[in-house]
């Protein structure tokens, strides 16, 4: 994939095809184990007279048996089963089981190498593996690992526009150019996504079954989420305190603009001009009024008002 992408960004002007290459069916890996571990019948002896002959050759025939014993149908499909068609895997299983290891303890060495490397690649830091920064996060690759154990494929969609990936496909292909992943296409797009290995859905369900490992990376992968809808809601809190801060704005405007109606109201009720030396010219005419009624009814003559007298 990573090649294919390479290729893509150097010869943008032109289509590049991808090929895929998958792993062999179950009945294929299955002819395959019997093919390379069945024994050889061992050849009739021709001196059947000689002890030492007949011996020999009574040992090549329990030994054969022995190894036909070994290599039965059922544990060849259980291994078939575990291993897939990954021809490399096969490989290695056929040459520990030829070099006298059991099926089963070839198995479990192979299962245990998986475990090894998926926890080396994906979970390890990047000084401890002495790589550069990785695109993906532990706690974005044990969701997907904990999917893939569960169902063995999960939706490429679905799993990039999750949560914890956000859309983002650099985490995914990351994965992929590692081979913790495959992806599977479908009219030349990602459709699905499966173990980098066939054999890694049983390192998949080791790695979820230990108690201690699965509790830490649970407790990561939560507070992954807790923290994505913590930023989620400062960033609602951060908005409703914006628009606090509008609604007061606006109320703010609201009060001074009915308080300027106010006032351009008592303006007009004074009749005009400014409304202060209004009140004072209605106030110094009722006081002249009074005056003068005072003085009338005293036998005084009104006092005249000079223009001194009058505002200004």
């Amino acid at each position: 994939i990573s090649g294919y992408h390479e290729v893509q960004r150097v010869e943008s002007h032109r289509a590049a095809s991808l090929i895929s290459l998958d792993d062999s069916s179950p009945m294929g890996a299955i002819t395959l184990l019997q093919r390379q571990l069945t024994p050889e019948a061992p050849a009739p002896s021709s001196n059947s007279a000689d002890e030492n002959a007949q011996a020999a050759h009574e040992e090549l025939v329990a030994e054969y048996q022995r190894r036909l014993d070994a290599t039965s149908g059922d544990q060849i499909a259980y291994a078939a089963s575990v291993l897939g068609g990954r021809l490399e895997d096969l490989q290695l299983f056929v040459q520990k089981v030829k070099a006298g290891e059991s099926i089963e303890a070839a198995i479990e060495d192979i299962i245990q190498r998986a475990i090894t490397e998926v926890r080396k690649h994906a979970f390890a830091n990047d000084t401890e593996v002495g790589q550069c920064e990785h695109t993906w996060s532990p706690e974005q690759f044990w969701y997907l690992l904990t999917e893939l154990a569960r169902h063995e494929s999960a939706e490429y969609d679905r799993m990039r526009n999750s949560a914890l990936f956000a859309g983002n496909d650099s985490a995914l292909l990351g994965l992929a150019e590692a081979q913790l992943i495959t992806m599977v296409y479908d009219n030349d797009r990602p459709s699905r996504i499966r173990p980098g290995r066939p054999v890694f859905f049983a390192a998949f369900n080791r790695i979820i079954d230990d108690p201690g490992f699965s509790s830490t990376m649970a407790i990561r992968m939560h507070k992954a989420f807790v923290d994505l809808e913590t930023a989620k809601i400062r960033k609602a809190e951060e908005e409703l305190a914006l628009l606090n801060v509008f609604k007061a704005s606006v109320d703010s405007y609201n009060t001074l603009a009915s308080n300027m109606a106010m006032i351009t109201a008592t303006k007009g009720m004074s009749g005009g001009g400014d409304g202060s030396n209004g009140w004072w010219s209605r106030d110094r005419h009722k006081h002249k009024e009074d005056g003068d009624v005072g003085a009338q009814l005293y036998g005084a003559r009104p006092r005249e008002t000079s223009r001194a007298d009058e505002p200004s």
